[in-house]
C-alpha cells in the first residue's frame, strides 16, 4: 500500500485482529489486514469500480457482510469479507456517500448519508431500493 490517504477504519466485531481501511489516492479502495496490528495489507477491490472510499461499515451480526460508501459511485456491499463487491444504489439520488450506518438491532437496515440527504435501505434478498428520509 503506497501513497494512500486513509478515510475510514473498520474492525471486525467478532475477530478484532481483522482490520479494514477505506482509502483514496494512489492505491485507493478497500484494504484488509489479518495480523491484528496492520503490519500487512491486501487490496480487496474486485467489483469496486470507484476507488474513493469514504466510509466502511461491518454488519455486527454477520461480519462477512461489509458496506463501502464512495465519493461518487454510491454504496457497494460485500457478502464475503470484501473478496468481491457489488453496487447497491437503486433509489439513491446522490452518489457522494459520506457515511453509512447499520441498525445494530436490525442489521438488515442500512442508512446512507449523502451530500443531498439521508437514505434508508432494507435488505430483503439484496438492497433493491434506498428510500429518502431527509433531503435537502
Amino acid at each position: 500500500m503506497t501513497s494512500t490517504y486513509v478515510y475510514t477504519i473498520a474492525i471486525d466485531p467478532q475477530t478484532p485482529t481483522t482490520l479494514y481501511i477505506g482509502a483514496w489516492a494512489g492505491e485507493g479502495g478497500v484494504f484488509k489486514s489479518l495480523d491484528g496490528g496492520g503490519a500487512s495489507w491486501s487490496s480487496i477491490n474486485t467489483g469496486l469500480t470507484y476507488p474513493y472510499v469514504n466510509k466502511l461499515a461491518i454488519d455486527p451480526q454477520n461480519p462477512s457482510r461489509l458496506y463501502a460508501g464512495t465519493d461518487g459511485d454510491g454504496v457497494y456491499w460485500s457478502i464475503n469479507g470484501g473478496e468481491s463487491w457489488s453496487p447497491i444504489n437503486d433509489g439513491l439520488t446522490n452518489y457522494l456517500v459520506q457515511t453509512i450506518g447499520i441498525d445494530p438491532q436490525n442489521p438488515a437496515t442500512l442508512y446512507a448519508g449523502t451530500m443531498l440527504g439521508i437514505f434508508k435501505g432494507q435488505l430483503v434478498n439484496s438492497y433493491d431500493l434506498f428510500l429518502p428520509l431527509i433531503l435537502r
